[in-house]
């Protein structure tokens, strides 16, 4: 354990001596129970101060944080608020005192805990003639009566002249403030105002959809329960982690296989590992499977793709050879959040041309196609062609109509012809073309030793089978993410970087996405980048339709921001 915690304690009038292991690089300290040292004196704040063993410090000395913001920790009797700490340091924290030392290599940091009782009570004391008020004119009667005057006095002239923000026990949240001195917008005349706020209340402005409905939760928890007001919180929509570990430390689910874990702390503590969402042909809902679960992690995308292949030096390129980077292909979309899907049009078609025939110039197959409208192009194609170099001899030949059942003309099976060659050369393996990048079958009961089929009427042959892909477009729908604010670490170490084994990759059904262990290398609660669960996760189900969230006129917000 990184940290040993020693103190003495009075037991059934005995004085004993209990010793805690306190596991994590961050020891926190403070008055509030969530502490790993508790300092019970008022004296002390709720959270005090930390001490972590991953600072950034020389020689990764233990680094004390003062997190009052008075500096009221004391470090060998100087005030910090920051500062390297270690063995033989002494920490005083109000009337506490904590000793730090290590046994030896490889043990713990320890950390005495010792109370001065006496100099707390002296200091108690010693202000007790400063209150005493029996021997002056200034009774405490006399005090409290006009102190009540006053602040009644004060409380109607404010309420007078309007300034309702003088009751408020703190500061509104920034996109409430257009409203501050409108208490009625949220509170109800008729009732107490230190009464929660309704659940209706809010949503008249932010009519968003409902939590997800397959998490049993009984009562839901209201607005106000999350989004508490007069806190000194900005934006309220950054919940505290604390929030929702009250309901997904021990999550109840419905019947069913469960979207979410059923016990969750915080991201650094006892988050699972990440949950891809794998698209399956002709299924449709995608399969969910974490990504330390190997047997099952399988791309079935019904496409072929070597990432190894395409990020090979000097690869042959339309202009000739050149070094293909992740960018090339992978697009952020207009936000930079996401990146855009894959498009043959876009990321393919610049090296991976679909021409078949150099009589007709440089003209392609469309794509995507099915395969039945590729024949139909084809043979539009060659009947262009055919009209056009045969010109004179057909322009000379008396028109007709064709009866049912009579012999395909000369130039009908031409363009038969023409059209089974073309797909024959599409569908190949050596050309790399369509089998390049799709797994094609075949009509059941056609043996596969011809690429194309067996031959179903004078000069065409049966259609191959191409199966639908199952590309994903999110792989982690349950969360959210946003690739702009990670631009800097990919400038500097690419893509790479988070999507390891890209570079090595030979196999479509690799799934290449970043573990959270990759996350945690950056996101961390001491000193990291922030690790809130609100980082990467919405309480109200987004997929849901929801109304307008300012049913107030554009105008009437204009004159509230004008102070009118």
């Amino acid at each position: 354990m990184p940290f040993r915690i020693v103190r003495r304690v009075t037991r059934r009038g005995e004085e004993q001596t209990v010793t805690t292991d306190v596991a994590g690089d961050v020891l926190r300290i403070g008055r509030g129970t969530d502490n790993d040292v508790l300092l019970d004196d008022l004296g002390v704040s709720y959270s005090h101060a930390t001490i972590t063993l991953s600072g950034t410090q020389p020689g990764d000395r233990p680094f004390l944080r003062d997190l009052t913001g008075a500096s009221l920790t004391l470090v060998n009797r100087l005030p910090v608020r920051e500062a390297p700490v270690g063995p033989g340091d002494l920490i005083r924290i109000g009337p506490y005192r904590l000793r730090l030392s290590v046994g030896g290599a490889g043990e713990p940091l320890t950390i005495q805990v010792e109370e001065d009782r006496d100099k707390a009570a002296d200091e108690k004391v010693a202000l007790f003639p400063r209150y005493n008020l029996s021997t002056t004119r200034w009774s405490k009667g006399v005090l409290s009566l006009i102190v009540s005057l006053i602040v009644l006095g004060g409380a109607a002239l404010a309420f007078g002249v309007g300034k309702h923000g003088l009751f408020m026990p703190g500061a509104v949240s920034s996109k409430h403030k257009l409203f501050a001195n409108d208490c009625l917008k949220c509170h109800s005349p008729w009732k107490a105002v230190w009464k929660v706020v309704p659940d209706r209340t809010c949503v008249a402005c932010h009519a968003g959809p409902p939590h997800f409905q397959n998490v049993s939760l009984t009562p839901a928890p209201q607005c106000a329960a999350c989004h508490a007001e007069h806190k000194g919180q900005a934006m309220l929509a950054l919940t505290p982690d604390q929030k929702c570990a009250a309901c997904h430390g021990d999550l109840k689910v419905k019947e069913g296989e469960p979207r979410f874990a059923s016990s969750v702390h915080s991201f650094t503590a006892d988050h699972p590992e990440f949950a891809v969402s794998l698209p399956l042909s002709g299924q449709p809902l995608p399969k969910r499977v974490r990504l330390n679960v190997k047997e099952e992690l399988v791309d079935r995308a019904q496409l072929k793709l070597n990432h190894k292949l395409h990020l090979a030096p000097d690869l042959a390129g339309p202009n000739g050879p050149e070094q293909l980077t992740c960018s090339s292909c992978h697009q952020p979309d207009a936000q930079g959040a996401y990146m855009q899907p894959i498009t043959y049009q876009r990321d393919c078609l610049r090296c991976h041309l679909l021409d078949f025939d150099d009589k007709v110039g440089a003209k392609t197959v469309p794509h995507p196609q099915k395969p039945e409208e590729v024949r139909r192009f084809l043979q539009a194609t060659y009947a262009e062609y055919y009209v056009l170099t045969h010109e004179s001899e057909l322009r000379g030949r008396p028109s007709f109509r064709r009866l049912p059942g009579a012999p395909p003309t000369k130039e009908e099976l031409w363009v038969g012809d023409m059209t089974v060659k073309a797909e024959q050369y599409l569908y190949s393996k050596k050309t790399k073309k369509c089998l390049l990048c799709h797994m094609l079958g075949f009509p059941e009961g056609q043996a596969r030793a011809t690429p194309v089929g067996i031959l179903s009427a004078p000069g065409l042959r049966l259609l191959p089978v191409v199966p639908k892909t199952a590309v994903p477009i999110r792989w982690f729908p349950n969360s959210v993410f946003d690739h702009a604010p990670h631009n800097d670490l990919i400038k500097q170490k690419g893509c790479v970087a988070c999507h390891a084994g890209a570079e090595a990759s030979e196999q479509t059904e690799d799934v290449l996405m970043p573990s959270i262990n990759s996350c945690r290398t950056c996101h961390f609660d001491a000193g990291g980048a922030r690790a809130q669960c609100v980082e990467c996760h919405v309480y109200h189900d987004k997929t849901k339709p929801r109304q307008s969230e300012h049913p107030y006129e554009l105008d009437e917000i204009k004159k509230r921001a004008r102070g009118e």
